[in-house]
């Protein structure tokens, strides 16, 4: 038996698991795309609404979760707290779950939610909920931005 031999693996005869190959950092980047893409008209209507705001994307993932994509929403010289609007992509039992929030950033006051959701493990099940959960969170604009401009939202 040579090394070679101890280290490779068996074929596999079930094909159960071989639609998670798909989940790739590619398809992680069209994920974040398609919903920076949505949260744009989001950021229009509370630049339209709050003079002055300041926003910020990105994203992030981590051992637990496949993608945070968000944006920030700030206000310059100011001791409010920003609000976070955010999309969490986990792994769940089968498939992908989306949950999908607009908080502030430190105090994590909740300003509005999108019911999450569970899809199969399809890239098109996960870029079509993605789309559907970004434009849900783009109706927040009014509460954005009445949360950017309430005293009481002090970040200490």
């Amino acid at each position: 038996m040579t090394l070679a031999t101890v280290a490779s693996y068996q074929r596999v005869a079930r094909k159960e698991y071989l639609d998670r190959l798909a989940f790739t950092p590619e398809l992680w980047t069209q994920v974040h795309d398609e919903v920076q893409e949505q949260l744009g008209f989001l950021e229009t209507e509370v630049r339209r609404k709050v003079a002055g705001v300041r926003v910020t994307a990105g994203r992030t993932k981590g051992d637990k979760f496949f993608l945070f994509s968000y944006r920030t929403f700030s206000m310059p010289d100011s001791a409010l707290d920003p609000v976070v609007v955010g999309m969490t992509f986990t792994p769940a039992q089968q498939g992908v779950t989306v949950e999908a929030d607009v908080s502030g950033e430190q105090t994590g006051d909740w300003i509005a939610a999108v019911p999450s959701k569970t899809m199969a493990d399809s890239r098109e099940e996960v870029l079509a909920a993605a789309r559907e959960s970004a434009r849900t969170l783009c109706q927040s604009a009014e509460a954005i931005a009445a949360a950017l401009q309430d005293p009481s939202r002090r970040a200490e």
